[in-house]
């Protein structure tokens, strides 16, 4: 009887398995498909951005970070945006950053359930770098990561602020082999 029962619980999990799966697999592949925020496209070139860009900095791995300076992206799910900075790597758009500042807590779930609801539900995890993060999801396909965080309120780099941030994996992999 034990083992039937076992049987059982075993098949409807299997079943709950196949049923579920695909819906995460698929917002994932909406993650690949969208493969950018708003008008910006990952792996673009500088020059569909060039005139709305003000050089900010240039990292030790030869990205090249500018300011967008455009009127047409001001807020992203209604939210407000302080900043979006945009990372080149041999002018290819590497990565897009787009900064909040602080922001009260309904917007932050507004912001983490319209995110959700486009690309599934997120790991939990840490940030890419050694700052402190009061919270970090992250959604990772092979092509496209995208982060959502908030800095915790001890962090010296802008406490308490939101971002998400979204890169190009495969670029990411090129600059790392250069690097090396």
């Amino acid at each position: 009887m034990k083992t039937r029962f076992r049987s059982k619980s075993l098949l409807l999990i299997f079943l709950a398995y196949l049923v579920v799966q695909p819906a995460f697999s698929q917002d994932l592949d909406n993650l690949d498909s969208k493969f950018g925020v708003n008008k910006f496209k990952l792996e673009s070139d500088i020059s569909l951005y060039k005139g709305n860009l003000a050089f900010d900095l240039k990292g030790d791995d030869k990205v090249a970070y500018y300011m967008y300076k455009g009127n047409d992206f001001k807020s992203l799910f209604g939210v407000a945006l302080s900043y979006c900075a945009l990372g080149f790597y041999e002018n290819k758009l590497y990565s897009i950053s787009i900064q909040f500042g602080l922001l009260p807590k309904r917007d932050e779930d507004l912001l983490h359930y319209k995110l959700k609801e486009l690309f599934g539900v997120p790991n939990f995890g840490i940030g890419k770098t050694p700052i402190n993060y009061l919270w970090h999801y992250k959604w990772e396909t092979t092509k496209t990561y995208l982060g959502f965080e908030k800095l915790s309120e001890d962090s010296d780099y802008k406490p308490g602020h939101v971002s998400i941030f979204m890169l190009s994996s495969k670029m990411n992999s090129q600059i790392n082999n250069d690097n090396f």
